[in-house]
């Protein structure tokens, strides 16, 4: 079938000499006025797909079949309760036997709530997580993901959050502004990655110190605060 959201790049095999790229019509790409007997290279991709490139010299006309191969994927659509779209939102796919490299993540801004996150790598079980301002973080476990597939896993309805606000302040009580306040769920389990755990919990305090972290699950969790002029606090 053809690719519609393709794009296809043709250069000398010199890059600094010429090149020229083009979006696919329907999957239909046209170069005219393409130098004979000179040594080309010609590079196609799409997104979801993986990047191709070959070298070619073409003596005349020619017509090309490019078949593209697509990358392991999770597509999907987040909804609200009652079955509206989540139109914005974030998503990432965690490995789950190896839960402490960066997963796939994406910001995703869709009307009807579709997502499609790719490449997933490596291949096997992953943890879907959804983050939404208003929601609760939705996780869908046990993923199974296989190379070169595309995995649908239909509607996928969020909660209301919870919400946790509070007072951030000095050791004069008066309000930390500016000051980084995140809750982090307690949990055992495998050591995670610091720098994609679950700190998007989190708000920065106004001018009086006050903070509002949304979209909390049920749970226990750990409170956090930070600020340039004081020591972290953690409880």
């Amino acid at each position: 079938d053809p690719i519609e959201e393709s794009w296809v790049e043709l250069a000398y095999a010199e890059p600094a000499r010429f090149s020229f790229r083009k979006p696919t019509e329907s999957g239909t790409f046209v170069f005219e006025g393409v130098p004979v007997k000179a040594e080309l290279r010609l590079t196609y991709g799409a997104d979801g797909y993986a990047e191709h490139d070959e070298t070619l010299t073409l003596e005349r006309d020619t017509v090309r079949e490019i078949p593209l191969e697509p990358l392991a994927s999770i597509r999907g659509r987040v909804l609200g309760p009652a079955g509206e779209p989540v139109t914005a939102y974030a998503i990432r796919a965690v490995n789950e036997d190896d839960p402490v490299r960066l997963p796939p993540q994406k910001e995703v801004e869709d009307s009807a709530g579709r997502f499609d996150i790719w490449p997933i790598q490596p291949a096997g079980r992953h943890t879907l997580e959804i983050r939404a301002d208003g929601y609760a973080l939705k996780r869908l476990e046990n993923v199974i993901v296989e190379e070169g597939r595309r995995i649908d896993v239909g509607d996928l309805r969020l909660e209301p959050g919870h919400t946790v606000e509070g007072y951030a302040s000095g050791p004069d009580g008066t309000g930390a502004e500016g000051a980084r306040v995140w809750l982090a769920p307690r949990s055992g389990g495998a050591q995670r990655n610091p720098l994609v755990d679950e700190r998007s919990f989190a708000d920065q305090a106004d001018g009086a110190g006050r903070y509002s972290v949304t979209g909390l699950s049920p749970g226990f969790f750990i409170a956090n605060a930070q600020h340039p002029d004081y020591a972290p606090w953690s409880s």
